[in-house]
This record gives C-alpha cells, sequence and structure tokens, in this order.
C-alpha cells in the first residue's frame, strides 16, 4: 500500500490539473466550495485551473506543462474529482528586478 498516494490507473492521468492555491499567512487553501445567495456548489473552480497539455514519454511516466506561464504563487498538481485531496505542490517566485 502507498501511503504517499493512490495507485493510479493510466486512464486517470488524464485527468492532470494544475490549480492555483490561496496563500494564507501560515498555510495554503484550495477552494473547492463556492457559496452565493441561495446557492452553492462543489469542485475546483475553472478560474484557479491553468491550461496544460499533458504527454506522455514512457509507460506511467508524463509531463505536464502550462500552456502559458504561471503566475506568481502556490500551486497544486492534482487529479480531476479529487477537490485537491492530494497532490504535489510547489511555487512560483516573483521575479527580482535585474539592475
Amino acid at each position: 500500500m502507498n501511503l504517499a498516494g493512490p495507485d493510479i490507473s493510466n486512464d486517470k492521468t488524464t485527468e492532470l490539473l494544475i490549480v492555483r492555491m490561496f496563500k494564507e499567512k501560515d498555510h495554503r487553501e484550495l477552494q473547492f466550495v463556492h457559496t452565493g445567495f441561495m446557492s452553492a456548489r462543489s469542485g475546483i473552480d475553472s478560474k484557479d485551473v491553468a491550461d496544460a497539455t499533458l504527454t506522455k514519454v514512457a509507460d506511467r511516466t508524463y509531463t505536464l506543462v502550462p500552456k502559458a506561464d504561471l503566475k506568481p504563487g502556490e500551486y497544486l498538481v492534482t487529479f480531476r474529482g479529487t477537490n485537491g485531496s492530494y497532490g504535489f505542490d510547489f511555487g512560483i517566485r516573483q521575479r527580482r528586478k535585474v539592475r
């Protein structure tokens, strides 16, 4: 049993997403419940998902490349339908101006 995450079938790899997280003081959050006046829905908001290309390199090996540069912030690579319950996180730093 792999405690780091589930054993993902080849069918599921096409469901990989790059999702922007919200930065809080000492942690990061992924919003997946949205409420409005007399309405509520769950799931990752499409505005938080980066458009990306998934390419198979070898058996169970893929590259996931965003189609545009990601803005500085925190991101999670996760699977559609998991609501970010597991994945791999990374950050993009703001470029420093060179004098």
